[in-house]
């Protein structure tokens, strides 16, 4: 579950506390932390067709921290057995934190229902 400044996480609970968010409220935040290329996918082409990677020397330091600021507001409707968790935003968003995926990396997949600069996309999160 959530491991930054207001996790664990648990069914019900609002991501990083306060009001409930759409996604739109928290790209921008997102694309200034992270960035995006013109076609507005985060990271690089990683090693799977239509999976993009984002490197760090803290992988699931980096992925929790995405996936905090990308579900910012959003409510925990499911929790994964391996400490993921994921939440829906108030414009019908879903955005899943996994912290070992069947690649062994942590990833976020973002489902996005009205964002005007970011695309839904799967995202793993490698060591540099």
């Amino acid at each position: 579950m959530g491991s930054g400044d207001n996790g664990p996480y648990g069914i019900g609970d609002t991501v990083g506390g306060g009001s409930p968010h759409s996604f739109g409220d928290n790209e921008t935040k997102l694309i200034d932390e992270f960035g995006i290329d013109d076609e507005g996918l985060f990271g690089h082409e990683g090693h799977s067709a239509g999976v993009r990677q984002i490197d760090s020397d803290d992988p699931l330091g980096t992925a929790d921290q995405f996936a905090e600021v990308a579900a910012q507001g959003g409510t925990i409707v499911h929790e994964l057995p391996n400490g993921g968790w994921v939440a829906q935003l108030e414009d019908g968003s879903y955005v899943t934190f996994r912290p070992d995926s069947s690649s062994g990396s942590p990833a976020v997949t973002l489902n996005l229902v009205d964002s005007t600069q970011v695309q839904s996309q799967k995202i793993h999160f490698e060591e540099e």
